[in-house]
């Protein structure tokens, strides 16, 4: 989850980096970017080309007395707010240290970096899996895609976004599942609870009887006043519970997205400090993820200060390459309503879940999944996960390109070319009672063999 970048000013000083200072750019679009032209220098008069060297020398000046006396993780120039100053996209005065064909890059291309794997500590550094297994067999001089960020977590948990810091966020939204949890439990129980004591006295007519260490362990799960709420005069008040548990779920969704733009804020704001204390080396940042490209030799002997404070994983080349292009991608414009959102989550470049709380925010998603991956695959992969039964038959107008059917868990697999996508169709099934949630990526793989043994979980 799933953006900015202020460095190597001294390289390409021009009239565009005013333009870069006060350039206001969207948050919204995460891994979203173009390349733009390096500038030249070489029509500058000599009167400006003294003027340059005096505002790169005052520059200099500033620049490295800011970096000695700030804190690393946090040195912006003075007054520069860096949501509003720092340009989108890759430095246009970067490079690659060689052919993108020669580096190595991490084999999953449908996510940033080997981001949920345990770290290592390779030569006092902290180094994903994946990365510590290229260091091992990669030859000294081939370069390697690593993603730079910081090992704590507790910059971001201290982050402040939108009036609340990362940490007070997660905690509400923790609140707020652990509230659906007791609602969707209530849907269940609510029929008997609402005899109260009799429940473990009597009984119920139907032959229902719990022990008292259930009955009020049960009581105390959910709480007098969440009880009182939904059961009057001994009738539970089942609808009342459905409004408030739709309301929650979409409080979640909300909360969700904010938390999303939580971390890709914090990524735009650190990105500046992380780029300057690699600037020795080939380093980047694009949209908020700073990427390094380094031999192993040099990653050994890196030579920056705090290094440990550092976490590095190895980086793919869809995350680094697949929004560069300024081609046009399939529009989806249709004005379809009527999707079952709740179903529906999508999965976003940085593998943070995406829920769409309205029809627009669908479509939305949709030509943003298309928008992304675009360059590095030609479908979108719609996973429905049923109870009940469901044939291929019934995913017809989905125009699929390839289908596939499992039972554990039972999901069917639909792969769409980009310029296939039904949105009708989509809605149609997104509708059906059978299916009870639908996960929306870029497909970037073949289909699994049905009945593979998998991972039963699901979204």
């Amino acid at each position: 989850m799933k953006q900015n970048a202020f460095h190597r000013v001294m390289s390409y000083i021009d009239n565009d980096i005013v333009d870069a200072f006060l350039d206001i750019k969207s948050k919204k679009e995460r891994k979203i970017s173009s390349q733009r032209k390096t500038h030249s220098f070489l029509k500058w008069g000599s009167m400006a080309a003294v003027f340059c060297l005096v505002l790169a020398t005052s520059l200099v000046l500033i620049f490295t007395h800011l970096g000695q006396n700030a804190d690393p993780a946090l040195t912006l120039p003075a007054g520069v707010d860096p949501a509003v100053t720092l340009p989108m996209g890759a430095d246009p005065a970067f490079s690659l240290p060689t052919d993108a064909d020669q580096i190595l890059w991490y084999e999953k291309s449908n996510v940033l970096c080997d981001e949920d794997a345990s770290m290592v500590t390779w030569r006092g550094i902290q180094v994903s899996e994946a990365l510590y297994e290229a260091l091992c067999r990669a030859e000294n001089d081939r370069y390697l895609a690593v993603i730079v960020r910081y090992r704590t977590d507790e910059r971001l948990n201290q982050y402040v976004f939108d009036g609340k810091s990362y940490l007070e966020r997660e905690r509400e939204l923790d609140a707020l599942r652990s509230l659906t949890n007791r609602y969707e439990m209530l849907q269940k129980e609510g029929e008997q609870l609402k005899f109260k004591e009799r429940l473990y006295t009597e009984g119920l007519a139907d032959g229902t009887k719990w022990t008292k260490d259930f009955y009020e362990e049960r009581i105390a799960f959910y709480g007098e006043s969440l009880l009182s709420e939904f059961i009057e005069s001994g009738v539970f008040l089942a609808e009342k519970l459905e409004n408030s548990l739709s309301q929650t779920r979409q409080q979640i969704r909300e909360e969700e997205q904010k938390i999303s733009d939580s971390i890709q804020s914090y990524d735009e704001s650190v990105a500046p400090a992380l780029v300057r204390a690699f600037e020795a080396y080939a380093v980047t940042a694009k949209n908020g993820t700073v990427y390094l490209f380094i031999t192993p030799s040099a990653l050994a002997s890196l030579a920056v200060e705090n290094k440990a404070d550092y976490a590095m994983y190895l980086a793919s080349r869809a995350g680094y390459e697949g929004h560069l292009s300024d081609a046009a991608s399939p529009d989806i414009q249709d004005t379809v309503s009527g999707f079952a959102c709740d179903k529906i989550v999508f999965d976003s470049l940085d593998t943070e879940n995406l829920r769409p709380s309205n029809d627009e925010a669908v479509l939305r998603l949709l030509n943003e999944t298309v928008e992304k991956w675009q360059y590095t695959c030609d479908c979108v992969e719609f996973t429905f996960y049923y109870r009940g039964v469901l044939t291929e038959e019934m995913f017809q107008e989905m125009r699929y390109a390839g289908i596939v059917q499992t039972d554990s868990p039972a999901r069917m697999i639909v792969q769409v070319k980009y310029a296939d996508i039904n949105t009708e169709a989509l809605k149609e099934l997104s509708q059906m009672a059978e299916i009870t949630s639908i996960h929306i990526a870029a497909s970037t793989g073949s289909l699994p063999q049905p009945n593979a043994a998998e991972d039963p979980s699901s979204p």
